[in-house]
């Protein structure tokens, strides 16, 4: 019995997004726009991630993943 209510469930669930994402509703989280050149400028001048990371009110994480794909 619980097993059929979770079914239904799901089935609402997933129902709601494919409605939402049809009427243009944006889901997930917000892509961080992120200048890509001014991270490896001050990367050149031997600033740290952390530093960057500060100065460009970014996450640490998104420092080094745009390094990353970048260098």
């Amino acid at each position: 019995m619980s097993k059929l209510e979770r079914d239904i469930i799901a089935e609402r669930v997933k129902d709601g997004l494919r409605k939402a994402k049809a009427n243009g509703k944006q889901l997930g989280r917000p892509q961080v726009r992120v200048d890509k050149d001014k991270i490896i400028k001050f990367r050149e001048e031997k600033k740290s991630i952390r530093a960057i990371a500060n100065e460009m009110n970014l996450s640490k994480g998104t420092v080094e993943r745009t390094l990353k794909m970048c260098l």
